[in-house]
């Protein structure tokens, strides 16, 4: 030990029996083992390995401590990392290894077997190779990803038809959620407290629901002394909608006669047939037509792919086993 060599290892330790072949400690404050990597691009400045157990086991049994530590400190920007793991024990995507896996609590090990179990029922650790897998027992969380200034948590798939995020349980979004593609539900909501008991109780609104992709505006306006009127709308409700529909409804009178007299053009429509100054209450829809929805039509009826056939998005309601739902299915086959 503590010699110097050009071609070979410095010092090697081999032991043939259960024990320990090299014990490193520190009695002080001092650092137990330092190793310092040469000047090679791939050199290292520790390595692990084994033919047939763990490669390394790092513990710690210190309050507030790290089982391991990883810094890169290099004062050189570039695209380093303080830990990078592979796994390549599952090429081509055969056989169910993990990169990484975190456990946190003295359960997570049967955590993780429940929730396979439960959730992904294939063989295999949660049914494929995988490249992060996190489990709390505790009530902590088992993934956590935050940046200040980037993206937290980056989810992407290079695989038609395979989810880039899927949730096996409910999800909260705190904070706003954009979506840059199509939206499919049971049904949808608002939920505030109560205007009336804020504390206490909640108040909900579901989702007008449409088979087009339809617009709705509407107000009021006072007639003039011949009972017509005209209504502006927005500079660009045409190039937006298409296809409009019209509701009328006089105030406080019945109007036999209130019609439309001239439907829109140039972002404007009349009325006529009112009482000489009566309120009228106004309703035009439309149908979106710009480039996303001309592309993207719903259609109202369409047959389910193969690979979703004798499945439900709500079998319950069909008087059918929750394991015949999709989503079921899905994790499955995760």
């Amino acid at each position: 030990m503590g010699q110097s060599n050009t071609s070979s290892a410095v010092t090697r330790v081999t032991c043939s029996g259960n024990v320990v072949g090299l014990d490193v400690r520190s009695t002080s404050t001092g650092t137990a083992a330092h190793a310092i990597t040469g000047l090679g691009v791939n050199a290292y400045g520790i390595v692990a390995s084994s033919t047939g157990h763990n490669g390394a086991k790092f513990t710690t049994d210190a309050a507030n401590r790290f089982g391991v530590w990883a810094e890169n400190t290099s004062p050189t920007s570039g695209t380093g990392l303080a830990v990078f793991a592979r796994n390549t024990s599952a090429q081509l995507g055969a056989g169910g290894a993990t990169a990484i896996r975190g456990i946190q609590g003295a359960g997570a090990e049967a955590l993780l077997l429940s929730v396979r179990a439960q959730r992904w029922p294939a063989a295999g650790e949660f049914a494929g190779p995988n490249g992060v897998i996190g489990a709390s027992a505790q009530g902590g969380t088992g993934v956590i990803g935050h940046s200040e200034a980037g993206t937290g948590v980056l989810a992407s798939t290079n695989t038609p038809g395979v989810d880039a995020l899927y949730s096996a349980g409910n999800a909260t979004v705190a904070g706003d959620l954009a979506v840059q593609g199509m939206v499919s539900k049971f049904g949808g909501s608002f939920r505030i407290d109560h205007p009336l008991d804020p504390q206490n109780r909640y108040l909900s609104h579901s989702f007008v629901e449409s088979p087009d992709m339809m617009n709705v505006y509407n107000g009021v306006v006072d007639a003039d002394d011949t009972g017509a009127a005209t209504i502006d709308l927005p500079e660009w409700f045409e190039t937006l909608n298409a296809d409009y529909r019209y509701q009328l409804t006089p105030l406080g009178a019945a109007a036999p006669d209130l019609h439309v007299s001239a439907e829109v053009e140039d972002n404007r429509f009349a009325i006529a047939g009112a009482k000489s100054g009566q309120r009228v209450s106004w309703q035009v829809t439309g149908i979106r037509r710009d480039p996303w929805a001309e592309q993207n039509r719903i259609p109202v009826e369409h047959a389910k792919p193969d690979s979703e056939r004798g499945t439900y998005l709500y079998p319950q309601g069909f008087g059918q086993p929750a394991e015949l739902s999709l989503s079921a299915d899905q994790t499955d086959r995760s």
